[in-house]
């Protein structure tokens, strides 16, 4: 079955989430948590852990803070007055996860510069990052350590990798506190908070915390965490009227004639409505060498142009291709369309991946073959890979 989790790794926000209470802004002086940190037990080959703490900062900081609520994820937390939501998603019919809401500090306008930018909305080092809530069930009622020590599906890996992991409280709730700087103890990754037989989760999106941020912001914004009763959960959005299945085999015939049309105002209605497209290479060319995105705009902006001048040819074949991964309940089966694309007498072959939305598909990654050499031909030109050599 498709996995309800996998839509928001393809399309982040792409869930409407529930109406949170209307926020409440208050000058108030916020310390950042001191927590009575215990040492752990014996470290495994996949957690670092904190045997000396150093406490976390503890001067007090003056700042205009508001409320932000979810009531049916079940907390309530208070960021500075200039932090706003930009994305919240409640998932029905998955065994762990709940839902999520991202909050940043970015203007509108910011956001909409980045739209342009392959970087995927991955703030630079002055940028300013997500922040991510998450809630996920925790029915066997783990402790907020073994939920961040242990994998959370088959052949993950734990989310204290590579980090310390400290026990702490916030609220009087079981917590635990992730660290990357093993020096300095600051730099802080993340938290889990226990309570409402869940486990949330607060982190940035970004790998890298950038400068803009006042050290201890994190732990600033955590102390504020509190869980309420939660809401009834929703319930499930009835099926779609349109299989899954049926929806990717119309797109990928909508796709295959207007690539030979040359019609890119048809293909910008059947791409993702978000900024970026995923792309993947089909053969990772090394070590730690993931996926990367295309920003939906520019993408189209030289894909109508090079078609203009019949620059590059895109044979699509509608026929729908499934890839499966995991299984049992981690099971997700993700839909495709394979396609050709010519220039300068190279031809790569790129799957189009297709994604259904309550029976609206649409073309939201890609998994590429490797890029001609040539720099400035138009298939790097098109997908946004560095040429390396001058301008083109």
């Amino acid at each position: 079955m498709l996995a309800t989790s996998m839509l928001c790794l393809a399309l982040a926000g792409c869930v409407s989430g529930p109406p949170s209470a209307t926020p409440t802004a208050s000058s108030a002086v916020v310390a950042t948590p001191s927590p009575a940190a215990a040492p752990l037990a014996t470290p495994t080959s996949t957690r670092r852990l904190l045997v000396t703490p150093t406490p976390l900062p503890t001067s007090r900081v003056t700042v205009a803070l508001v409320a932000h609520e979810n009531p049916i994820l079940g907390y309530r937390v208070s960021l500075p007055e200039e932090v706003r939501r930009v994305g919240s998603a409640i998932v029905t019919g998955n065994e762990q996860t709940l839902g999520y809401d991202l909050y940043t500090g970015r203007t509108e306008a910011e956001d909409r510069a980045a739209c342009l930018s392959d970087a995927g909305g991955q703030p630079g080092v002055d940028g300013y990052p997500t922040l991510s809530i998450r809630a996920a069930r925790n029915p066997e009622a783990l402790s907020a350590e073994v939920w961040a020590t242990t994998p959370r599906s088959p052949g993950a890996q734990p989310m204290s990798t590579h980090l310390l992991v400290e026990r702490t409280t916030i609220d009087g709730r079981e917590t635990v506190r992730l660290v990357r700087d093993q020096v300095t103890n600051h730099d802080t990754a993340g938290y889990l908070i226990r309570g409402n037989d869940r486990v949330y989760t607060l982190g940035f999106e970004s790998d890298s915390i950038p400068s803009r941020l006042p050290r201890g912001w994190l732990d600033t914004v955590a102390a504020s965490f509190r869980v309420i009763q939660p809401a009834p959960f929703p319930t499930p959005t009835p099926p779609p009227a349109i299989a899954p299945l049926d929806a990717a085999r119309e797109l990928g015939q909508r796709l295959s004639r207007a690539f030979a049309a040359r019609d890119v105002d048809v293909i910008a209605g059947l791409i993702t409505p978000q900024c970026w497209l995923g792309t993947v290479p089909a053969v990772a060319p090394g070590v730690g060498v993931g996926g990367s995105t295309r920003a939906v705009v520019p993408f189209l902006a030289a894909l109508r142009e090079s078609f203009a001048r019949s620059g590059v040819a895109v044979v699509v074949d509608p026929t729908v291709q499934v890839n499966v991964q995991g299984t049992g309940i981690f099971r997700t089966e993700q839909l495709f369309v394979r396609s050709d694309w010519t220039a300068s007498g190279v031809t790569m072959r790129i799957d189009l991946f297709l994604w259904d939305t309550g029976g609206t598909s649409y073309w939201v990654s890609a998994r590429h073959d490797p890029f001609p050499d040539n720099p400035c031909s138009d298939l790097r030109v098109i997908w946004g890979i560095p040429s390396g050599i001058g301008q083109c």
